[in-house]
């Protein structure tokens, strides 16, 4: 009986350190990043929150793509001849927020390869776990860097 005893509170307590072990924290949201991120950099302003309908990239909610995105604009992103179009990173920035960092990590690949293969859609691009940030590369070097170093605080 007493054996028995034992071993029903030893396979409760499996089960609830393996449920423990298995649990995660979720990604944060974009929203939440860019409140972090304007926190640090005065200059930025948060736009509006991407919707599966207002994704220009087609990603929010797909399989693969991000859980979250969201825009914004830094003040000190010179006016450029062809103004930006609303939510574009040339105008400031994005952040994308993944399920993973594994999708973060193939989407941060992605966007490198494209923008080093044309400089024209050149930008900053910074990874940290599940959250890709763009930057505007009409920023300075230094100007951007206070961007990756508020992401990875």
């Amino acid at each position: 009986m007493i054996v028995k005893s034992c071993l029903g509170l030893l396979a409760a307590l499996t089960v609830s350190l393996a449920l423990t072990s298995c649990s995660t924290t979720p990604p944060p949201t974009a929203e939440a990043v860019v409140a972090d991120l304007s926190s640090a950099v005065p200059s930025m302003r948060p736009g509006e929150p991407v919707t599966a309908e207002s994704d220009p990239n087609q990603l929010l909610g797909r399989p693969g793509g991000y859980t979250s995105a969201m825009p914004f604009t830094d003040s000190r992103v010179p006016a450029e001849p062809l103004s930006p179009e609303p939510g574009s990173v040339a105008a400031g920035g994005k952040v994308e927020v993944f399920e993973s960092a594994e999708d973060a990590q193939r989407r941060f690949e992605y966007v490198q390869t494209v923008t080093r293969s044309a400089p024209i859609f050149g930008e900053y691009t910074y990874l940290s776990g599940p959250v890709v940030l763009r930057v505007a590369r009409g920023l300075t070097p230094d100007q951007a860097s206070e961007y990756e170093a508020a992401l990875t605080e």
